[in-house]
């Protein structure tokens, strides 16, 4: 999944970019040796690697001063406190750990900082974000809510995490399972779409508004959305398994490659835990949608109910 490097004459090599991912370079003209004339960039894994490049000059402010670079690998948008989940139980609050991490999204901006924001304005939420899976193993030991929204294959690949996962569910804890999160990303791990999500997504529409309407008005997770509403993002192909006992409560408009409704969030039933599948979520356009960030908001209060409210 590093699809390129960006070298810069008299500069050392940016790091691997990632799909999905920005990059900034810098230079000071006003020091010598500082002109670029070449700017190369090579595809490692010999995919295609498409690029949106902007070349900006900064002068400086009114004093005279100009603003500071941006550290090294381009602007990092800081993520909300707390960066861990408070030790002992928040009365009133629920502790919502939120995992990402991987390819093809903005994963600080919208499944960390976006997504914080959404949850703590809201008051009901304490929230902390990893994008390690051995950080989530550690801080799923004292979360009551997991928000998954990670395609990154490392989560697979930690027997720790996996067991980690098992136990949180196994003990009651609520599972949203968010985007990226819903699809087939981790073949060497069948059992996470089998008991998790029931199913997921192995494909999508490009990204445009497609509608979304409501199949069960009652239940919590639906609560204050409209009949039908609209989306900007990206419809996933979501396939239930056969088998899958799932509950649809929100189902997409026919999509343009399969010519089929599909589920876009669903509960999947477990004995112990509440599981929330949410399947759009891609960028500003759904975090910052009032209708998305209600049903996200529901789907972390429902799933993370107290077991002794739950019928």
């Amino acid at each position: 999944d590093h699809i390129a490097r960006i070298d810069v004459p008299g500069s050392a090599p940016t790091d691997l970019v990632h799909k999905g991912q920005m990059r900034s370079l810098w230079r000071d003209l006003a020091r010598s040796g500082a002109l670029v004339t070449r700017v190369t960039l090579a595809s490692f894994n010999k995919g295609p690697a498409p690029l949106i490049a902007a070349l900006t000059l900064e002068s400086p402010d009114s004093t005279g001063k100009l603003a500071p670079p941006p550290p090294a690998g381009g602007p990092v948008v800081a993520a909300l406190a707390p960066s861990t989940l408070p030790a002992a139980p928040v009365p009133g609050k629920l502790r919502v750990l939120l995992a990402g991490g991987g390819s093809s999204h903005d994963f600080k901006q919208w499944f960390d900082v976006a997504d914080q924001k959404i949850l703590t304005k809201a008051g009901f939420a304490v929230t902390a974000y990893t994008g390690d899976p051995a950080s989530a193993v550690e801080q799923l030991a004292r979360a009551e809510v997991f928000l998954l929204s990670a395609n990154d294959p490392a989560y697979q690949q930690n027997p720790a995490f996996r067991e980690a996962l098992d136990a949180f569910t196994a003990r009651g804890g609520g599972l949203v399972l968010l985007h990226p999160a819903t699809c087939q990303n981790w073949a060497l791990w069948p059992k996470y779409n089998a008991t998790y999500d029931g199913g997921g997504a192995r494909s999508h529409d490009a990204y445009g508004p497609f509608t979304l309407t409501v199949k069960s008005a009652t239940h919590p997770v639906m609560a204050g959305l409209p009949e039908t509403f609209s989306l900007r993002d990206e419809l996933y192909h979501v396939q239930l398994a056969p088998e899958s006992k799932a509950e649809i409560l929100l189902e997409t408009s026919p999509a343009a490659k399969t010519g089929q409704p599909h589920p876009s969030v669903w509960i999947s039933p477990h004995p112990k835990a509440r599981i929330v599948c949410i399947a759009p979520g891609h960028d500003a356009a759904a975090h910052g949608d009032p209708n998305f960030q209600r049903l996200l908001r529901n789907a972390v209060q429902w799933a993370g109910a107290p077991r002794a409210e739950r019928p």
